[in-house]
């Protein structure tokens, strides 16, 4: 079984969705070495970032990262496939 038809029959039995997401995460990682993948959700106010996902991330405890704080990051090394690439 692929991880991806693994993550859909997670869905498909009603697994818990941090479980799902932290699969999703399992999975991304494995795909691209040396990549540590985190899901974050807005919260409601529209301005600050809940991390809920990603076993490999590191936790941020009382350091906050440059998102909390609201400095600029850079980030290089972002992929956006569409679906006729795949």
């Amino acid at each position: 079984m692929t991880s991806e038809t693994h993550l859909l029959e997670m869905l498909r039995h009603g697994a818990p969705m941090l479980e799902v997401l932290n699969e999703l995460c399992n999975f991304i990682d494995t795909q691209s070495p040396g990549a540590i993948s985190t899901v974050f959700l807005l919260d409601s106010d529209g301005i600050r970032l809940r991390p809920v996902a990603g076993p490999k991330a590191p936790k941020l405890g009382r350091k906050k990262s440059t998102t909390w704080k609201r400095d600029r990051t850079r980030v290089s090394a972002v992929r956006v496939e569409s679906k006729q690439e795949r």
